[in-house]
């Protein structure tokens, strides 16, 4: 049986002759010292004394040492029975504690003295803690009960590789049997730990167990102690894969393939709702080919199929792995999650899943390979699932770099502000958002000719905390991308002739307003007789209205459908190829909702719509049709007023046209004051656009009203300072006008014009500012004029001018004169 294994130093303080002789003396007078310890003969009370633990050399019981020993018998009469006992006594203790006394040393010795203990086999596993010394690897076994660090000399010869002299070391090493330890020698070594570097001192041995790691060097290395106590399991990885290569074999059933549960599937629930189909995402070019291939490793595992046509389309999402494959992933939430019934039962926390795990030995976790793929879908709810891929065929070019795309882009005027970095760092966002499908999920060189990026938004650079937050933004975009920073300088820089070619001239947005106008025509396309009779042709039920028309209708029962026009059959009529009930064209369902956008372009209210539809137009449901249509608009919804609170004060109705006018002013709005004059007979309105109201202004605007309709009887207004001056008052007496002013504070009594002013500005606001101003007040003056009032049932226009006028509305309807020139041209043709 070889030698004890040096594992652990034991330093003792240098001792003098003068100390051993103070230690001899105390020894001898300690019978008279009425105050001595029996622990261990010291002048001091035996509750302060230090071996309270200490096992006894002589004894081996605990509580004293050897030198206030009692027992007349050793519990070892030599060296060797000692190390006997202390070996018999291991079998009651796992771990030797070790005793820290003075070493009983001859006076004549100076040199210091140390001790080296041994322990049993029996051990727990020893803690070991890798350091670097003189730039190698070692690993040191801790024991914090060691004064000193020393290694083997083997050991020493493998850190080192001889370029480390050692020097001569007047230290002497001794056993717990007292057999010296011979030293080769001791050396000042580099070592490292962490981050920490230090110069420390190294005893050489010649021969012994591992390095051992002791107090001296804790001392001045701070060792991370979570790491320590932290458990690892060793294993020998070799015979790792070996005896997972035969588990793998003798179970080759369940690591073949992906596998698949066989005696049940998974049925999706899903409420009654319409199918929902997206389109497919266009993937990013690096991650095109890894997306086929997990496609086609899907579809060869009978995991995926397949289809040509599904109602139901869920686009996909990839997502990257650790070994640079990628995970196929279906977006379902904006498609099937919605619509899916939910099963909603307690999930069960983690306190009762622990609780069930007491008392366990043996732990295990179940981790699938492509989970839930082993599970199969019930057929029916197999169409939920359906993913929308790309599957494209494509090759790559290897001619070297050369350009694929690019694309530039000139500062606005608050980008013209920045500082040149920020512009530089602009440029660089700019060509990464443009050129996304370009580089995402792959490498990539992003080259600048500003070298100062490379310190801000490198790629190995923190997000910068001192620095603007558009700055910050920029650096969190970057770090979705795999990329690396490169400077090149603007000579070699292939992209700086870009921004050496900007435009400089502002391509401006204004159209003119003659184009503006042509483009609102072709916006709109109004319906005319020739559409009506095509879709009258080939619309389902019309097409047979027609015939019946034509041939008679049936006797017996029709479709319902055809019911509303079968109860009208005998005001049912036929001209130039269009069905009318009276003078009222029927349109075809497929022109519906255009001709009700037509009536609605002005945005006038659903009793509008319904009076100037009930002139020219008729379908089954009609009425219902424009209150859904006028619902629906979200530009009434938002500019909608509240209804009047109480009933006010009629005025009297003029029994004739032009007897008594309102004015008011509309303003400033838009810009602009407008003067608003309507008839209270006809509910005719005028509109002018005036820049100031003073009363000279206003009374060449009313003048010229005047010269077209004639002057009113009475005129009507608030208390308008315009309107109370002097000179408006003079006008109105020169012409003789009865000018009536309404109560003060109270806009109410001039109601008529307060509601026309709130209904052209919401009209104008409406139409918003797709067309000009003047464009915006002459089409609301011509639908306004040419709709039934709701007041007196009759358009403005035939009130006041005893006629209708025309608009394109009176483009569906056929005219007398066109049949009488189509039959004209008939009777010429024979003739």
């Amino acid at each position: 049986m070889g030698p004890p294994a040096l594992n652990t130093v034991d330093h003792r303080s240098r001792h003098n002759q003068s100390n051993y002789k103070n230690q001899r003396q105390t020894k001898t007078n300690a019978h008279g010292n009425n105050n001595k310890c029996h622990r261990c003969n010291g002048p001091h009370a035996q509750h302060q004394c230090k071996f309270k633990t200490a096992s006894c050399y002589k004894c081996g019981k605990q509580g004293h040492i050897a030198k206030a020993c009692l027992s007349k018998t050793s519990a070892s009469s030599s060296s060797p029975q000692r190390g006997s006992s202390r070996r018999q006594n291991q079998s009651h203790h796992q771990r030797q504690h070790f005793i820290d006394t003075p070493v009983q040393a001859p006076s004549s010795d100076a040199l210091p003295e140390f001790n080296l203990f041994s322990i049993s086999s029996s051990n727990p596993t020893p803690i070991n803690v890798q350091m670097t010394v003189n730039g190698k690897n070692i690993e040191f076994q801790l024991d914090t009960g060691a004064a000193l660090t020393f290694m083997t000399e083997k050991d020493f010869h493998t850190a080192t590789d001889g370029t480390v002299p050692l020097q001569p070391c007047q230290k002497q090493l001794q056993t717990y049997t007292g057999e010296s330890v011979p030293v080769a020698g001791e050396c000042d070594i580099s070592v490292g730990y962490r981050g920490q570097q230090r110069q420390l001192p190294l005893i050489v041995v010649k021969s012994g167990g591992p390095p051992l790691l002791g107090r001296n060097w804790l001392e001045h290395i701070k060792l991370d102690w979570q790491v320590i106590f932290t458990v690892h399991g060793k294993s020998n990885p070799e015979q790792t894969k070996v005896e997972l290569r035969n588990l793998i074999e003798d179970n080759s059933s369940a690591f073949g393939n992906n596998g698949f549960l066989n005696d049940r599937t998974v049925k999706i629930s899903v409420k009654d709702t319409n199918p929902k189909y997206c389109k497919a995402r266009v993937p990013p070019y690096a991650m095109k080919e890894k997306m086929e291939n997990e496609l086609g490793r899907l579809e060869s595992n009978d995991i995926i199929k397949k289809v040509e046509h599904s109602d139901w389309a869920t686009p996909i999402v990839p997502v990257l792995k650790k070994d640079g494959s990628v995970r196929i992933c279906g977006d379902y939430k904006i498609t099937v999650n919605m619509e899916t019934e939910q099963n909603r039962y307690p999930i069960p926390n983690i306190e009762d899943i622990s609780l069930k795990l007491a008392g366990g030995e043996k732990f295990t976790e179940l981790d699938f390979s492509h989970a839930y793929t082993q599970f199969g879908l019930h057929p029916d709810s197999k169409k939920y699932t359906t993913i929308n891929t790309h599957k494209v065929l494509s090759q790559i070019d290897e001619c070297g770099e050369h350009p694929v795309a690019f694309a530039s882009r000139s500062l606005n005027r608050a980008e013209r502000n920045y500082s040149q970095i920020d512009r530089e760092g602009l440029g660089i966002i700019f060509g990464v958002k443009k050129f996304h499908k370009f580089i995402f999920g792959k490498k990539v060189n992003i080259i600048t000719d500003h070298k100062l990026l490379l310190g801000l938004i490198g790629e190995h650079k923190a997000i910068p905390e001192h620095c603007s937050p558009r700055v910050q933004r920029w650096a969190i975009t970057l770090a979705a991308y795999d990329y690396e920073l490169k400077h090149k300088a603007d000579v070699e820089n292939s992209a700086d002739g870009l921004s050496r070619l900007p435009l400089h001239n502002e391509i401006s947005s204004y159209i003119p307003e003659d184009i503006e106008m042509i483009f609102n025509v072709m916006e709109n396309s109004f319906v005319n007789v020739n559409g009506v009779k095509r879709e009258t042709l080939t619309d389902e039920c019309l097409s047979k209205v027609h015939e019946f028309c034509l041939n008679g209708w049936p006797d017996e029962c029709v479709q319902e459908e055809l019911r509303p026009f079968k109860n009208k059959k005998f005001e049912l009529s036929l001209e130039d190829g269009c069905i009318l009930w009276g003078t009222r064209v029927v349109i075809p369902k497929t022109l519906q909702n255009k001709v009700l956008s037509m009536l609605h372009d002005t945005h006038i209210g659903a009793s509008k719509m319904k009076s100037l539809a009930r002139s020219w137009y008729w379908w089954p449901n009609m009425d219902a049709d424009i209150e859904k249509f006028v619902k629906l608009c979200s530009t009434c919804a938002q500019h909608a007023k509240q209804p009047a609170k109480s009933p006010l004060q009629n005025w009297d109705w003029p029994l004739e046209p032009w007897k008594r006018i309102h004015i008011d002013f509309a303003g400033p709005f838009l810009n602009k004051m407008f003067l608003i004059v309507i008839d209270a007979h006809s509910k005719w309105i005028d509109v002018k656009t005036m820049t100031t109201i003073t009363a000279s202004d206003t009374i060449i605007e009313l003048k010229e009203i005047f010269s077209t309709h004639g002057l009113p009887d009475q005129t009507v207004s608030d208390n308008d300072p315009t309107f109370t001056s002097l000179k408006f008052k003079t006008f109105c007496s020169a012409n003789g006008i009865e000018h009536i002013t309404t109560s003060p504070y109270h806009p109410a009594g001039n109601g008529l014009a307060e509601r026309v002013v709130g209904i052209f500005k919401t009209a104008m606001i409406k139409l918003g500012s797709k067309c000009s101003l003047r464009e915006r007040v002459n089409r609301f003056l011509a639908r306004y004029r040419s709709t039934p009032h709701v007041t007196t049932g009759v358009a403005p226009c035939e009130l006041l001018c005893g006629r209708k006028i025309k608009t394109h509305l009176d483009l569906v309807h056929p005219t007398v004169q066109s049949s009488v020139s189509q039959h004209q041209c008939k009777q010429k043709l024979k003739l």
